[in-house]
């Protein structure tokens, strides 16, 4: 892989090996706000406390997943509610490529997904290896050779732009070579942050990102290298999300960040990736979470407005110091849920200018 080749000499010592990889291979998470992973990191601990929540929130989850990872390579139904009547048997229709379409993406998860997986000690447990890929691809494509590509390979025109993918007499060595980059940088996470919520999550992230992009950068096979690059980054953030979150919604700015990203030094092209799956995961949870609660929406500029709040509506102390703690985290023009019990949460903003209000 071109990521490759201005990798320097890594050191002999275990623990700055581990370092050293994460620093020349996942390096662009760093750039990355904190408050953005440190967001998500709350709401999965609010998620995290709740069975109840998660059983309930795994359909439908399940279900959008299905429906937007397909319909970016225009295959299943047209809309959410079909996919869901298909996955719940009730859908009256005589398209049965459709149903498949459903019905093979279904089994993909069911064939990937392993709930001890989740928060396993070792995230090594949700990599992969060439066998599990053409095992996943004989899935995706139903009586197909599970084999690599042996001929050229072209994307789709798209806004006029043309992509060509690695010949194929290079495509098993680079397969070979981004699982073992995947496994070796699963376990540097693992050894270098092993205690470290908002560390993990961020290279968690950081490796699903890589992952994706390099795997359908070189197109390993003939055919469903999309859905396949969108299912091996799924696998592994499964090691933080106890559901799915749709991955892409808006096809067109999926697309466009291939595009962009394919501009820039490989080292960095993943970041753009990244950051599109961070703000996923935060809008579906975050949508999760707020039909749990009633959402009272509470805007400030400063500590002392919010406690003149507190004061005019004679809100009690715990829930005070709660959301200034939380106020203080936020940066202008941020917002965070903050639950109160299990039915009252606000929806706090810090803002610039303008004197405090509610909405």
């Amino acid at each position: 892989m071109e990521v490759h080749e201005k990798l320097g000499t890594p050191p002999a010592d275990i623990e700055e090996k581990a370092r050293f990889y994460l620093e020349e291979l996942l390096g662009f998470a760093d750039e990355f706000e904190e408050n953005k992973i440190g967001e998500f990191c709350r709401l999965l601990e609010e998620v995290e406390g709740n069975e109840n929540l998660i059983s309930s929130s795994i359909p439908h989850s399940v279900c959008e997943w299905i429906y937007y990872t397909n319909m970016i390579e225009n295959v299943g139904p047209s809309s959410l509610e079909d996919t869901e009547k298909i996955l719940n048997n009730q859908l009256d229709s005589s398209n049965e490529q459709e149903i498949e379409a459903v019905m093979i993406t279904l089994s993909l998860l069911n064939e990937t997904f392993r709930k001890e997986n989740y928060k396993n000690k070792m995230i090594s447990s949700v990599i992969f290896d060439e066998s599990s890929l053409k095992k996943w691809f004989g899935i995706v494509i139903p009586n197909a050779k599970m084999e690599y590509r042996d001929h050229g390979s072209e994307a789709s025109s798209y806004n006029g732009i043309t992509h060509t993918y690695p010949k194929h007499t290079i495509v098993k060595s680079t397969t070979r070579l981004l699982c073992n980059d995947v496994y070796s940088l699963s376990q540097a996470i693992t050894k270098c942050y092993p205690e470290n919520c908002e560390k993990q999550l961020l290279y968690v992230f950081a490796l699903a990102a890589f992952a994706q992009f390099h795997f359908v950068d070189i197109h390993p096979f003939p055919d469903g290298n999309g859905r396949l690059c969108r299912l091996i980054s799924k696998r592994i953030l499964d090691w933080c999300c106890p559901f799915p979150f749709p991955m892409f919604k808006n096809r067109d700015a999926y697309f466009q960040t291939l595009i962009e990203a394919r501009k820039i030094e490989a080292k960095c092209a993943p970041k753009f990736l990244m950051s599109l799956l961070i703000d996923s995961a935060v809008d579906h949870y975050k949508s999760i979470l707020e039909t749990r609660y009633t959402i009272f929406p509470l805007v400030a500029l400063s500590v002392e407005e919010l406690e003149q709040h507190a004061k005019d509506t004679n809100m009690d102390k715990e829930t005070l110091d709660k959301l200034r703690e939380e106020f203080e985290k936020l940066d202008i023009n941020g917002t965070v849920i903050v639950k109160i019990n299990e039915s009252k949460a606000y929806k706090l903003t810090r803002i610039e200018t303008v004197d405090f209000e509610t909405i």
